[in-house]
């Protein structure tokens, strides 16, 4: 068993942090929530760090991640908070626009069919490692990201519904 130390936990806290903080604001839709998960992940796999025998620390930090998140008792982020946040800042106007109507696609999704598509999309999981990061069968999902990817083509076609009656050429989109 190799034993991890303060270093290394630095180390892996420096290559993953941003990122990390990106997929929790995907998840919860608000910066603030984002960063308290961060800190609350980090903590628990801290606690892990020099005991686990999982070979792959970021998996540890998945399931820290995601922890108590598709607990159904836990309040949903009605109204997430839009302000700054640090893959926000330093965007131009059309870069934040397309993140914020990524945001909007997702408070569409129900927890399972966000984490799914979120840790499949920008976590870059498989369907196994995904599976293994919320707890569930692999069934559930493929189940979920389908249903997920229904939602959000459903939401495209209103969208360019909308747009062409803006009267913005609807071709393409």
């Amino acid at each position: 068993m190799h034993r991890r130390d303060q270093r290394e936990f630095d180390a892996f806290v420096r290559t993953v942090g941003d990122r990390l903080l990106h997929l929790a604001e995907l998840l919860t839709g608000d910066p603030g929530r984002a960063e308290r998960r961060v800190r609350r992940a980090l903590a628990r796999t801290y606690l892990k760090w020099r005991h686990s025998e999982e070979p792959d620390p970021t998996r540890i930090m998945h399931r820290a991640l995601l922890g108590g998140y598709l607990d159904p008792w836990r309040p949903l982020p009605w109204r997430p908070c839009r302000g700054s946040s640090p893959w926000r800042d330093g965007a131009d106007a059309g870069e934040a626009e397309a993140r914020d109507e990524v945001l909007r696609g997702l408070d569409r999704l129900t927890r399972l069919e966000r984490a799914v598509v979120v840790l499949r999309a920008y976590g870059l999981l498989d369907e196994f490692d995904t599976a293994q990061a919320l707890g569930v069968p692999e069934t559930a999902v493929r189940r979920a990201l389908h249903r997920a990817a229904a939602k959000v083509r459903a939401g495209a076609v209103n969208t360019v519904t909308w747009r062409a009656d803006a009267g913005v050429r609807a071709e393409g989109l």
